[in-house]
């Protein structure tokens, strides 16, 4: 199925926003587990470590639709 250039940018815009959402998330997480101690330190790190993946993965999913919006030249598959 083929969608619109509109919904696949739109798709890509809210993946940046959701990434740059998650990077923020993931930020705070780690500002405030750093004042925990203990185990609670510890969760709190591995918490922020997997939101900033997710972050990071969603950003670089963004920019893979939003770079496969570019105009291509068509291109023959057979020369004869």
């Amino acid at each position: 199925m083929r969608i619109s250039r509109g919904r696949l940018a739109l798709r890509g815009v809210l993946l940046l926003v959701g990434g740059a959402f998650m990077a923020w998330k993931a930020w705070d997480t780690r500002a405030a587990a750093t004042a925990g101690a203990g185990a609670e330190r510890v969760l709190g790190m591995r918490i922020a470590a997997v939101e900033g993946l997710v972050a990071l993965l969603a950003v670089l999913t963004g920019l893979a639709v939003l770079w496969s919006l570019r105009r291509k030249e068509r291109r023959r598959s057979l020369h004869l």
